[in-house]
């Protein structure tokens, strides 16, 4: 009796351990499963001045257990036009969705080529982002971000692939780009694109303008993670 239970309570866990292990593999994630599963993986971030003044805000992608994070490049450099030259900053602290307290983050590395910037907390975590090879993106395809829109902390939105690659000028310079139709507002940079199976498919980035200089909202652009993985591998 005791032998046929436990097998029996063996055979359940075996078949629920594989109908979680499918849904990863398989699966599509719904909006709410997107944001209970990434969440924990996705930290606010906060520049301040010389005197401790919040001058901007973003996003950033926690990629490894140590605590490396990923964010863009122009969130923690800026152009200083006394020195006629970009500069970094030096006040630039981080927080996860369920802490109050902000800590201290440092800069690891910053492109040559791309937007992109790798930032350092002492603390070790069990949740981040495995980058890994993402499917080939289509047209309507639907994708997911979290973000700390405007600095009032992580928030969740939804969109569309509007097209798979673009070559967009963008900061001067001429960059492969996924075009969105997704709606996104300053702090967003930094922010991760997921789509419907829970892959990191790009980096939220930037908005363009129209030809008066206003932002052109609900439309906006990911870094793809091929642009992703080459920095990475640039790092080391």
């Amino acid at each position: 009796m005791n032998k046929r239970f436990y097998q029996t309570a063996l055979a359940i866990v075996l078949i629920c351990f594989i109908i979680v292990l499918l849904n990863d593999i398989f699966g599509i994630y719904t909006s709410d499963e997107i944001c209970d599963k990434f969440l924990p993986s996705v930290v606010e971030i906060k520049i301040c001045d010389e005197n401790q003044v919040a001058v901007g805000n973003a996003t950033g992608v926690v990629i490894g257990k140590d605590g490396l994070i990923l964010t863009n490049r122009h969130v923690v450099r800026y152009y200083d036009y006394e020195a006629s030259a970009y500069a970094m900053r030096n006040n630039i602290s981080v927080r996860f969705y369920n802490e109050t307290e902000y800590m201290t983050a440092d800069i690891v590395y910053c492109a040559v080529d791309s937007d992109l910037a790798l930032l350092k907390i002492d603390k070790s975590t069990r949740n981040y982002f495995k980058i890994g090879k993402a499917d080939k993106l289509k047209y309507g395809d639907e994708v997911h971000t979290i973000g700390n829109g405007n600095g009032f902390g992580l928030a969740y939105a939804k969109g569309y692939v509007a097209s798979p690659l673009v070559n967009v000028v963008y900061d001067e310079t001429s960059v492969e780009a996924i075009q969105l139709s997704l709606n996104i507002n300053e702090g967003n940079s930094g922010g991760p694109l997921i789509n419907e199976k829970g892959q990191l498919i790009g980096i939220t980035t930037f908005r363009l303008r129209d030809n008066r200089g206003d932002i052109i909202y609900g439309t906006c652009f990911a870094l793809p993670v091929k642009t992703i993985n080459a920095f990475l591998q640039s790092v080391n």
